[in-house]
């Protein structure tokens, strides 16, 4: 395995004093000083000489700890520091001896452990089409063989993260993200892969830690998309906020591989559970929680109440505009604009090659170029644009349909069962394996009911993407703000 591969390179389990010359900047790509922390060992960037050497005539020498200095690019190291340390130089060429750097290079997205897996299998006499490698064509990379064999390495990492022993917020953000992007590497290369643990165990900050979001700020993204209007909209500045229903983590991996010439900071918030367009994209544009929405289960409000938040912004009404298409016509006077595109949830519910056909209908989606020029257009007229869902979608299979019970709300939505008859519950739960959500943020008049990991209320063994539930890719979705765009 790739980290095992670098550990061996940078000898730590022999050396107790080393230097890495890091020539390639190979950290920017992979955090091997997680390695030296694992083992033991100090960490320090080396900036310039006369700063080191302070440090290490007043620290260093006179420790008796596993010590590792870092060296970024090419700088000038006195002889006498060279000498007191093990000194690895750390390149391309001496990671991957086998692949071209230039490839490397080209690809700077791509996980190195994919790499490594490429690299061990031209090692076994992996045959490669000679054009593929000429031209250095990410096929190279995507190989079913190749993904699957690194995609080990990154599972592992993602379970040891999961059994930490406190997770935050922030970590369950960032644990999506990984997860998301396991899954995009899977789709791409067209195998399957098992995460469901990670559901498994997000299932417990969801009951646990979830309720505590609304008092957790972060200066980067909102925390809850209830948030996003204080966050984005100060009554001055002109702001976009586009909003792709339904659109995973996952889905934007795909979609970010045609943003080429569009520059962003890729965050990620959390949506309100149940996980559905009423409750969540509600929330969102109205900048309440769905306790305080008038009709919390239909859309019949919705352009009321964002055009009521954004005069509480400080916007005026006419400065307001909201749009349900991605050929609308932008007036003059506006300032705080929603744009609602519903084609990622159309392509959801109606998909049925599960993650692999989500990919390449996404992919067909992106490729067309219609969201690009809309952010294009909206840059050029001087907005800030902020792309985001109202939740995401997972892969289930059906258990079995209920039929006139609950609210009527979003016949979509089949994760979750809405219940104002509370006599019926126990049997409900019980016949479909249904767990109690304790409505955070949310009318206790009902009660809401969640399918388990995996499962939703689909005809028996049908396979679906969907959503309304609280697995990590419904809750967790990207927020997105675009920095620059370069204009054709």
């Amino acid at each position: 395995m790739f980290k095992k591969h670098l550990s061996e390179i940078l000898s730590l389990e022999y050396e107790k004093q080393i230097l890495v010359i890091d020539e390639d900047q190979v950290i920017d790509r992979y955090n091997y000083l997680s390695l030296f922390k694992n083992r033991g060992f100090k960490t320090e960037q080396y900036n310039n000489h006369i700063e080191f050497r302070y440090k290490d005539e007043t620290e260093l020498k006179s420790s008796t700890e596993p010590f590792a200095v870092y060296v970024k690019g090419d700088l000038y190291i006195p002889y006498d520091i060279l000498q007191r340390f093990y000194v690895v130089k750390l390149t391309w060429d001496i990671i991957f001896p086998n692949i071209n750097r230039a490839f490397i290079e080209r690809y700077s997205n791509v996980e190195l452990p994919l790499f490594y897996a490429l690299s061990d299998s031209m090692n076994k006499g992996y045959e490669i089409k000679e054009d593929v490698i000429s031209s250095m064509d990410e096929r190279l990379l995507y190989q079913p063989e190749v993904v699957a064999e690194g995609l080990k390495e990154l599972i592992a990492e993602l379970r040891n993260e999961i059994h930490r022993k406190k997770l935050r917020s922030t970590d369950w953000l960032r644990i999506a993200e990984k997860k998301a992007r396991i899954n995009y590497l899977a789709a791409k290369a067209e195998i399957e892969v098992d995460t469901v643990f990670v559901d498994d165990a997000f299932k417990n900050f969801v009951m646990n830690g979830y309720n505590n979001l609304s008092t957790e700020r972060n200066k980067l993204h909102p925390m809850l998309v209830n948030r996003i209007p204080e966050f984005v909209g100060d009554g001055k500045n002109k702001v976009a906020l586009i909003v792709l229903d339904g659109m995973s983590l996952f889905d934007f991996q795909v979609i970010a591989e045609e943003f080429d010439g569009i520059d962003y900071d890729a965050h990620q918030t959390f949506a309100m559970i149940p996980t559905t367009t009423a409750i969540s994209r509600q929330s969102m544009l109205a900048g309440e929680f769905p306790v305080k929405l008038e009709r919390p289960f239909n859309l019949s409000r919705e352009e009321k109440q964002f055009i009521e938040r954004g005069e509480k912004l400080g916007y005026r009404q006419e400065q307001i505009q909201y749009e349900k298409k991605l050929d609308f016509i932008l007036k003059p006077i506006t300032r705080y604009l929603t744009v609602i595109i519903n084609i990622i949830d159309d392509l959801v519910h109606s998909q049925l090659q599960g993650r692999e056909g989500m990919y390449r209908d996404v992919k067909q989606f992106a490729r067309s170029g219609a969201l690009q020029r809309m952010v294009s257009a909206l840059s050029k007229e001087g907005f800030t644009i902020y792309l985001t869902a109202d939740h995401g979608n997972t892969l289930c299979t059906g258990i079995g349909g209920i039929r006139g019970k609950g609210i009527d709300m979003e016949s979509k939505a089949k994760r979750v069962l809405i219940m104002k008859d509370f006599a019926e519950v126990d049997d409900i739960k019980e016949k479909y394996h249904l767990m109690e959500y304790p409505g955070y943020y949310l009318d206790k008049k009902y009660k809401y009911l969640i399918s388990n990991t995996g499962e939703s209320l689909d005809n028996q063994g049908q396979q679906v993407l969907t959503h309304g539930g609280i697995s990590i890719e419904e809750v967790i979705v990207p927020f997105i703000k675009v920095k620059a765009v370069q204009y054709e």
